[in-house]
């Protein structure tokens, strides 16, 4: 599991078949993946931070131009290669908006990936992960450990 940042790279990583290959491994290996608040669709998060003066031009730059953000979106990559799937979002995330994860889920479904997709209710980027610090037992953690045990029973 990632959040944010680091589920784009992880999700890339799994989907993109070259990444895992490289190594003589395959998605069809991994028993589910879960996104935090994740970078699914690149060039609409680049979009979206140039529209609220964010970091879009800086992410354009360190993936070598904006012909490199769709190859690093998990959306690009998504096929029924992909293993079972956990997204998580809070519909109050102001640094990656909640429709990103949401147009994830929906090409999951399309290509019959087994897939579940929970809104948290008030729910900020970070928030999530500073909630569940506070919380005994934490929603997050109850949320990630059934998918867990799901996919691995």
């Amino acid at each position: 599991g990632a959040h944010s940042a680091g589920a784009q790279i992880a999700g890339t990583a799994l989907l993109d078949p070259q990444w895992l290959a490289a190594h003589g491994h395959s998605a069809g290996e991994v028993r589910g993946f879960v996104g935090i608040s994740g970078v699914y669709d690149v060039p609409a998060q680049v979009e979206f931070s140039q529209r609220h003066g964010g970091y879009g031009r800086y992410v354009e730059d360190v993936m070598g131009g904006r012909a490199n953000l769709v190859a690093a979106s998990p959306l690009s990559h998504v096929g029924p290669h992909a293993p079972p799937t956990l997204l998580i979002h809070g519909d109050r995330d102001e640094t990656v908006p909640m429709t990103t994860s949401a147009t994830f889920d929906e090409r999951l479904r399309a290509a019959g990936v087994p897939r579940e997709f929970i809104g948290y209710r008030g729910g900020g980027h970070s928030g999530l992960l500073f909630q569940a610090l506070a919380e005994n037992p934490a929603r997050l953690m109850t949320d990630v450990l059934r998918f867990v045990r799901q996919v691995t029973d």
